[in-house]
């Protein structure tokens, strides 16, 4: 899991389960909470985004 500040009052999350991979990202803030549920990249490692362009 990793977490890091998302602008004065907000929370940002990736959370990497390791298996297959299963990641769910979001952040949390006073006015809403997203979460996204995915299956990587095949391009990047596991929940990471691949850096760089195509």
């Amino acid at each position: 899991m990793r977490a890091y500040q998302n602008g004065p009052a907000g929370v940002g999350f990736l959370v990497d389960i390791g298996a297959s991979p299963w990641c769910l990202e979001g952040t949390m803030n006073s006015d809403a909470t997203t979460a996204d549920a995915f299956g990587g990249y095949p391009d990047g490692t596991n929940c990471e985004a691949p850096r760089g362009g195509h």
